[in-house]
């Protein structure tokens, strides 16, 4: 485990850590780099959100393309593991993220509605850099994912009994409630292309009231994936689905044609069946805020070098109004990455001091401000060498 330090603020008392950091790259081997900073800028505003909960470099937005949610207590979170190597094969998602690789990344969705498709851009966090597998390689298969969330009624939506529905390519199991409650609700396991897995049970939904909610999914050889859960409001003269257990790259829409809907989607749509509305998904407790909403723009200026010596850097910038001061460092000879922590303290006017830097090497710095509302800047890199 790293070392924690503490650093001072030359303008206060001890203010605690105000910057560990960690590689951005998974599998990058750990060097004897540590990387801090202090600020040295007034005092600012303190922050009402921890804004060190998910840093940048840990986090990862809708990487299929879903879009930020309305709301920052809206969405999915996530969490993503692989297979090792030596490690089997798996076709149960659970396999993945009980005993492969934890990325140590927090991934955020805004729904779950990914149609079948190509899949090859891999996972890239809020600051660029892609989670790999252990042979360095762009994680594109051979991963697990386990997503939680709480599916609420919106006030136009009718209470009554619902049916689940998953559409995946790989394998998924969905569970519903909490602790003792916790009980499985569709199981659709398995290595397959497109497959629809239904619930085996009927769920009363009412307003005021949440259904907790857990999905494992795993996507096993390249290049297809689709992860897409459906519901529909029933009764006692609803009809059993016809199209459960269907599967097939095509069998419901064409991944060849920009995931085109085919006749046996329309069906399902035409029976009542529909993605569950991003509006409808809120985040477990635990996540506090989605760190993927942003608020209105924030941009940064200024952004300079004040003073280089063998071990440390002064950076100064200015924010289009106030945010945390941070500074995203690359040691070009390595290829490590490391962000520092925020003190919690918001500003328009930044300094840092960055410490830990080793003599006779090349970095990249850049600053990077996140905005109470979520709202995210990163400044232009600065290169110097350290005497």
């Amino acid at each position: 485990m790293d070392d924690i330090r503490l650093t001072r603020n030359v303008l206060g008392p001890w203010t605690g850590l105000l910057a560990l950091t960690l590689p951005l790259m998974a599998c990058t081997p750990k060097t004897n780099l540590e990387i801090s900073a202090e600020s040295l800028a007034p005092q600012g505003q303190p922050s009402k959100r921890d804004m060190n909960a998910f840093p940048l470099n840990k986090t990862v937005c809708d990487p299929w393309s879903g879009g930020a949610p309305d709301t920052s207590q809206n969405g999915v979170r996530a969490r993503l593991a692989h297979r090792s190597s030596g490690q089997p094969a798996w076709t149960r998602s659970s396999d993945y993220l009980d005993h492969g690789s934890a990325s140590g990344r927090s991934l955020f969705f805004s729904d779950l509605n990914v149609p079948t498709r190509l899949f090859h851009q891999g996972f890239a966090t809020e600051t660029s850099s892609v989670v790999t597998d252990d042979q360095g390689e762009k994680l594109i298969e051979y991963f697990g994912m386990g997503f939680s969330s709480q599916i609420r009624l919106a006030s136009e939506d009718p209470a009554g009994d619902y049916e689940f529905a998953l559409l995946s390519d790989d394998g998924t199991t969905m569970h519903i409630g909490t602790d003792g409650q916790r009980k499985v609700l569709i199981d659709n396991e398995g290595d397959h292309p497109t497959r629809m897995g239904c619930a085996n049970d009927r769920v009363s939904l009412q307003h005021g009231q949440g259904l907790d909610m857990d999905i494992t999914y795993f996507q096993g050889p390249r290049m297809h994936i689709a992860m897409m859960l459906m519901w529909r409001k029933v009764d006692a003269a609803t009809r059993t689905e016809p199209l459960c257990g269907t599967s097939g790259n095509d069998a419901f829409f064409n991944p060849d044609d920009n995931s085109k809907p085919n006749s046996n989607y329309k069906k399902l749509l035409s029976r009542g069946w529909a993605p569950v509305p991003a509006r409808n998904y809120f985040l477990p407790g635990q996540a506090v805020f989605n760190p993927c909403v942003s608020g209105e723009e924030l941009t940064i200026t200024g952004g300079a070098i004040v003073e280089v010596s063998s071990f440390q850097a002064e950076i100064q910038w200015r924010t289009s109004r106030p945010a945390t001061s941070q500074a995203l460092v690359h040691r070009l000879s390595t290829g490590d990455q490391y962000l520092t922590d925020s003190d919690q303290m918001l500003r328009s006017a930044h300094q840092l001091r960055i410490e830990g830097l080793e003599s006779g090497e090349d970095y990249d710095i850049q600053p990077v401000s996140v905005a109470e509302d979520g709202a995210k800047a990163l400044g232009e890199k600065i290169r110097i060498s350290t005497p």
